[in-house]
């Protein structure tokens, strides 16, 4: 069986591309390293392959990454989504 997973999205504030997140999965799953945070709904990996009588868990990691300057243009920002889990087959 495969699967999507996928951001839904219900607000980011962040005006920089400095906020970032990572995917580490087990068992066969998917793995990124870090990427900016999706502003709108977005794939994060389509067709994940699941096997028979496994269990996949993520862990899905959030940083403000630093830059070595100021980056007070992103305090007081919110981030608010959610991972969607697609089955498609």
């Amino acid at each position: 069986m495969y699967y999507d997973l996928r951001w839904e999205i219900i607000e980011n504030t962040f005006t920089s591309p400095n906020f970032k997140f990572k995917v580490v999965g087990d068992e066969g799953g998917y793995n990124q390293d870090w990427q900016t945070a999706p502003v709108e709904n977005a794939l994060i990996k389509d067709r994940i392959l699941i096997a028979p009588n496994t269990t996949q868990s993520y862990t899905i990691s959030l940083t403000l990454h630093g830059t070595g300057e100021e980056q007070n243009y992103d305090q007081g920002k919110t981030f608010d989504g959610k991972i969607v889990v697609v089955l498609v087959g």
